[in-house]
């Protein structure tokens, strides 16, 4: 898990993008909201789902490794 973390932030690291990208990137991810990439321009969509299913992912196993039961209401 902690190496999918360094080579998501190192990727990340390496994109341009201008300020105006930069904050609306911000506000999605502060979000955590996938509808919240809609205002994303394509490539970086890439880089909002990489880490956004990537940790879902991560918790998702580790609620089934303690064997809690988490219900969507």
């Amino acid at each position: 898990m902690l190496a999918k973390v360094i080579v998501m932030a190192t990727g990340m690291d390496d994109i341009y993008v201008t300020l105006d990208e930069l904050e609306i990137f911000t506000r999605a991810v502060e979000r955590w909201d996938i509808k919240a990439m809609v205002q994303l321009l394509d490539y970086i969509k890439i880089c909002y789902l990489a880490p956004f299913n990537a940790t879902n992912e991560m918790v998702y196993d580790i609620l089934n490794e303690q064997a809690i039961n988490v219900q969507l209401k």
